[in-house]
């Protein structure tokens, strides 16, 4: 769901209604990467998505809660351009309509708002792949341009595309773990970038802390540099730049 405030948009996913169960022993399968697997149930039909935002009964200063979708959303993720009244979001959809007759679920979703988040254009995917999406991460530079990170399934792993229009059109994603690469997969990815764009940082784990930073808006990156020295298994939670780029 969605709450505004005067400057203030937060975005969650209801975890009661998120029905997954891990496949395998231990939530594990063979290679030791958690697997989500959906129920066969949904909530489209009982679910009523609101176009328009009320005021809460019970929050003062804060818009109702709307669902975003009937559809089983996942992970959302959500950011405001610092300048205009834009405002995105993303999630992970695991039922619904395909992107195409042979892409899989689940898919990435993106939508924008043009009004500080009272109203949302159409839902689009984004991008279009042969693989399974998850953890989608999004930013935005000054300039507007928008800067989208995910997993395209754990192999090749973490992906970057950006676009310069709002989200209209986008780049050939980058891929930044290749099946050659090191390492040559990866999960829950972290994206922070500086006001410009022009520093761009990615974090994620493959059992050990990996970062990779680009210093020209994204276009290229250096090699991907592993950040932990133990045994544990790493998960990054945030991120944040420095006016200077650090």
């Amino acid at each position: 769901g969605v709450l505004g405030l005067v400057g203030v948009l937060v975005v969650g996913a209801a975890i009661g209604q998120r029905l997954w169960r891990n496949a395998g022993a231990n939530g594990e399968e063979r290679d030791g990467k958690a697997r989500k697997v959906w129920s066969g149930r949904s909530f489209k039909s009982a679910v009523v998505v609101e176009a328009a935002p009320v005021a809460s009964a019970i929050a003062a200063g804060f818009d109702s809660e709307r669902v975003w979708s009937g559809f089983d959303d996942w992970e959302p993720a959500i950011a405001a351009d610092p300048l205009t009244s834009d405002v995105y979001q993303m999630t992970t959809r695991y039922d619904g309509p395909k992107p195409c007759k042979s892409c899989p679920l689940p898919a990435m979703i993106f939508r924008r708002s043009r009004d500080g988040g009272a109203t949302w254009d159409a839902d689009r995917f984004l991008p279009l792949t042969k693989n399974a999406q998850n953890d989608p991460q999004i930013e935005v530079a000054t300039d507007g341009s928008l800067y989208v990170a995910w997993i395209d399934g754990y192999t090749p792993g973490i992906r970057l595309t950006k676009s310069s229009d709002r989200g209209a059109t986008w780049s050939t994603p980058l891929s930044l773990t290749p099946r050659r690469g090191t390492p040559n997969w990866s999960d829950k990815p972290i994206l922070a970038i500086s006001p410009s764009g022009r520093d761009v940082y990615l974090a994620w784990n493959a059992s050990d802390s990996w970062v990779a930073s680009s210093h020209d808006f994204g276009a290229t990156f250096g090699a991907n540099v592993k950040t932990s020295n133990d045994t544990r298994y790493w998960f990054h939670t945030a991120a944040a730049v420095a006016p200077d780029g650090t």
